[in-house]
């Protein structure tokens, strides 16, 4: 008997969660009418139709930091193995630019704001104007 009543109880809550996702469909029919819903519904569809461009222009972007980053190094390295004393100019390249992930880091800073152009870029006048 505690069986049957328990079989109904869950039945009844079926039902009840039935009528409550139907009259949510309704709420969302009736609200898809309403201009502030076509406006968000238009945003929506320019950014995802412009979701590849601005990937395109990332993937871009980090090739272009990829590309500087191997050139600040491989001219970091030719500065110091020319350099026979340890200044303070050579101590703020190694810290910037001393591994690929440092400089990596270092330029997406300078590019984003995170640091100033002129403290990243004065190690590199000391290395020279191709740099």
């Amino acid at each position: 008997i505690g069986q049957g009543k328990l079989l109904s109880s869950i039945s009844f809550m079926r039902v009840l969660r039935t009528f409550r996702i139907i009259r949510i469909f309704r709420v969302l029919r009736v609200a898809r009418n309403f201009s502030i819903v076509r406006n968000i519904k238009t945003m929506l569809h320019a950014l995802l139709g412009s979701f590849s461009a601005f990937a395109s222009a990332i993937c871009l972007f980090f090739v272009m930091m990829f590309i500087f980053c191997l050139v600040f190094l491989d001219g970091l390295e030719k500065f110091l193995v020319e350099q026979t004393v340890f200044t303070p100019v050579v101590e703020t390249m190694s810290e910037h630019y001393g591994s690929f992930g440092q400089s990596l880091w270092t330029l997406l800073a300078a590019v984003t704001g995170g640091y100033d152009w002129v403290v990243v870029s004065q190690p590199m006048i000391a290395m020279g104007f191709a740099y």
